[in-house]
């Protein structure tokens, strides 16, 4: 069976006119599975290429999502970075005028219920729809409603049948993940109310270049769209986009309100504003775009040549990825176990795996790192900069060096 294909169309506007800026990784579908020099697990490149009519930057090699997210279950709850993210975000949502206070509301991409727990309340009902086969571990006042599948016409249609449409969509860490968009906003409007809101965040990629986040290379993310092209993408399809609140989400993340054409609503001066914005850095963006992608080769050799100092000075050298996108800095960066002896995650689904999972490396929790030999331990995920665990190694004695994302590692 075809797991992968290539994408021919902009995944936006349609267009043939999509330029490879080339292959940015070869990797396994899961990123939790580790660098495989005898080539036994199926490895698939990530294509990141540019549309010459409506500038979109997106990945081209798509992994079906059946296959992708059936066979990797994702947890936000041990992700400390995510789970905190999903709160603040909660409590933004939750906070806008135009969300409902009661009703019905559907998050797309629910993962392991942590969001539909923070939505949910007595008076507002919450359907979670994932293709993942994660079940959400709630608590039994929250009895959210569960379908296990994609977000398109046969998901919407079951729960307009069974349930009527509703008052609000959220997808949050989801829309850049969907390779059929157009398929996704028609379940959107199909079950959503006129007078309802579609509530969603994107990656910033203004911040992401210049951040160089490395773990957003990724068979995950498929767009990177910016508010000029959505605001025309969604008006195609019969959506308005109302309201950009960047200061809401975090550096890699802008979040958005949408709403149908039929409601009437205008959009905000913050739509336009971001567009300006966006405008007035496009043609420097797309170069910084290019450059970036095509440095990646070269910050793979400084960062393999630095770990093997590191690793001949301190002796014991170990990494720490706490999610799945941090993984996947070992694979765009060509770091193997001959650099790095062990790695260190909190992510259950990622230490179930162990021995003949595929996995190159040894994987510890990282409440565990102190009681290892103090060596070094180079800091995957920015996230982690104060994790107790790290403060309680350096006490220790232990070193703490920071790979990435630092500018030192930019390819400057």
């Amino acid at each position: 069976m075809k797991f992968c294909s290539r994408r021919k169309l902009c995944r936006l506007c349609g267009s043939r006119k999509l330029t490879s800026l080339g292959t940015l990784a070869v990797f396994p579908a899961h990123a939790g599975e580790g660098p495989d020099p005898e080539g036994t697990i199926p490895s698939w490149p990530v294509e990141w290429s540019l549309c010459g009519a409506c500038h979109h930057l997106q990945n081209t090699q798509i992994i079906q999502p059946e296959h992708l997210y059936r066979t990797s279950p994702y947890r936000s709850r041990t992700i400390p970075g995510r789970a905190a993210y999903l709160n603040r975000t909660a409590e933004i949502i939750t906070g806008l005028p135009a969300f409902p206070k009661a009703g019905k509301v559907i998050e797309v991409g629910a993962n392991d219920g942590q969001l539909l727990e923070l939505l949910g309340t007595r008076e507002r009902q919450v359907i979670g729809v994932d293709p993942s086969p994660v079940l959400p571990q709630l608590p039994e006042a929250a009895k959210p409603l569960w379908l296990d599948d994609v977000f398109e016409a046969k998901a919407a249609a079951s729960i307009r049948r069974q349930h009527g449409m509703v008052d609000a969509i959220v997808a949050i860490g989801t829309f850049s993940r969907i390779d059929n968009l157009h398929a996704f906003l028609a379940a959107t409007r199909y079950v959503l109310k006129e007078g309802g809101v579609f509530v969603f965040d994107i990656p910033n990629l203004a911040s992401l270049v210049a951040h160089n986040r490395l773990d957003w290379v990724s068979h995950e993310i498929l767009s990177f769209p910016t508010i000029g092209i959505l605001q025309q993408f969604f008006d195609q399809n019969l959506m308005r986009l109302v309201q950009v609140l960047p200061e809401a989400g975090t550096p890699d993340n802008l979040l958005c309100v949408a709403r149908r054409k039929e409601a009437g609503t205008e959009a905000e001066t913050s739509v336009q504003a971001a567009i300006q914005q966006e405008q007035q850095r496009q043609d420097k963006e797309l170069q910084s775009i290019t450059e970036w992608v095509t440095r990646l080769p070269t910050q793979g050799e400084r960062a393999r040549a630095f770990l093997a100092a590191a690793r001949e000075k301190h002796g014991t050298l170990g990494g720490i990825g706490l999610d799945h996108g941090s993984w996947n800095v070992l694979h765009v960066l060509g770091i193997t176990p001959a650099l790095v002896d062990v790695l260190f995650d909190d992510n259950p689904a990622i230490q179930a795996g162990g021995p003949g999972s595929g996995l190159a490396w040894p994987v510890h929790r990282l409440g565990d790192l102190a009681k290892h030999k103090p060596g070094a331990v180079v800091l995957l995920n920015q996230d982690l900069k104060l994790d107790p665990a790290l403060n309680a190694y350096r006490e220790k004695g232990g070193k703490v060096i920071v790979l990435f994302p630092e500018p030192a590692y930019a390819g400057k």
